[in-house]
């Protein structure tokens, strides 16, 4: 059973700043502990959108803050069986569709489980990550390690003139390269202006802490690493 007020103690690391051109911005620090995140995050840009399911395997912890005091849990379900349990962040709507989006997040890995991302724009999946029990997958290509409670930072880059992105992940984690790259999985065309990043976890009899951010920024800006 996973205790929501005590997840554990953080480490200092690199955290990431992004500028102006924001498209969606979540640092969940107006939303309660132990409860879903709000459906629209706080503050600029109008139109970002959260959509969870179910409640009880997605919520706010205040004891694991990584850049504010809250951050965002994934747990793995009791009930097996089902759908896996899913968050879907959307961008607000993009005006030029072929500027480059950078998505960016902070994370800490959890202490077990199995946590599988898409990410690209509506209706076109571009890249996609899957961090499995130690190990950080790239398209399905087994791209690095971690360990329990590691904290680290990802940008994904996509590039939708070339249709190709780019994936860094920094931090405690350890990658087989300093960054992925690749050309979008679908080439079908966007269904809406909009960037998405869909987290999904494995569902399971077990309530296992799988994985959990903060600080996620979609822009037109690419981050920088800062000194944190």
């Amino acid at each position: 059973m996973i205790n929501r007020s005590t997840c554990g103690a953080l480490l200092a690391s690199t955290v990431l700043l992004a500028s102006c051109g924001h498209l969606f911005h979540a640092n969940f620090e107006g939303d309660l502990p132990g409860k879903a995140p709000s459906p629209r995050p706080e503050g600029f840009p109008d139109g970002d959108l959260i959509t969870i399911g179910p409640e009880e395997s997605f919520f706010v912890t205040s004891d694991m803050g990584i850049v504010g005091e809250k951050s965002f849990a994934f747990v793995e379900p009791k009930v097996s069986g089902k759908l896996p349990p899913r968050t879907v962040m959307r961008s607000a709507l993009i005006e030029d569709m072929q500027k480059p989006v950078h998505m960016s997040w902070r994370g800490i890995f959890g202490t077990s489980g199995s946590i599988k991302m898409k990410l690209g724009f509506a209706g076109q999946t571009y890249a996609d990550l899957h961090f499995d029990h130690g190990t950080i997958f790239v398209d399905g290509k087994r791209s690095g390690v971690y360990k329990p409670g590691d904290i680290h930072s990802v940008v994904v880059s996509l590039y939708p003139a070339s249709q190709s992105y780019e994936v860094t992940i920094q931090g405690d984690a350890h990658t087989n390269a300093k960054s992925f790259s690749g050309n979008a999985i679908s080439k079908d065309e966007p269904t809406r202006p909009e960037a998405f990043a869909e987290f999904n976890v494995t569902s399971s009899n077990s309530e296992t802490l799988v994985y959990i951010i903060d600080d996620v920024i979609m822009s037109h800006r690419a981050p920088r690493p800062i000194s944190g």
